[in-house]
């Protein structure tokens, strides 16, 4: 029986490197002390079929386990993406707002949403899952 899902879908799974809250979003620390952080592949799969993506805006402080991002789905569903770190925006992905399939079919590289200067990683640190652990 067909699904109406595309099958010829790669899985992606999260980086080594990165870290997750739970399953729904991942931060990567870069060398200069910044961090990119995105959405799971497995928060995009439940979600499924984005029509609109509302971001924050650049100088805006996140908070850990606070909303950093909305998705409407078709349905008209609105869905709310828990940020995996506290800091400062410094950078928003401008193409994943006019594109939101870039964000399906990359979550982990081209669809970051944000690039933030961590406020206390440290602390953050303790409430998150290596991705590493995620290997068999």
């Amino acid at each position: 029986e067909k699904t109406g899902k595309d099958e010829s879908i790669i899985f992606v799974s999260c980086p080594a490197q990165y870290n997750r809250l739970g399953y729904m979003s991942w931060m990567n620390l870069e060398p200069e002390g910044s961090a990119t952080i995105g959405v799971t592949n497995l928060f995009l799969e439940i979600i499924e079929d984005i029509s609109r993506l509302d971001l924050l805006e650049i100088d805006d402080l996140l908070v850990q386990g606070n909303s950093c991002a909305k998705f409407e789905t078709d349905d008209n569903l609105l869905h709310t993406c828990l940020s995996p770190l506290g800091g400062r925006i410094v950078e928003r992905n401008e193409k994943i707002i006019s594109n939101p399939s870039l964000l399906e079919k990359d979550p982990f590289f081209e669809g970051w949403l944000y690039r933030i200067i961590p406020s206390d990683i440290e602390y953050d640190m303790k409430y998150l899952i290596p991705c590493s652990s995620d290997r068999m």
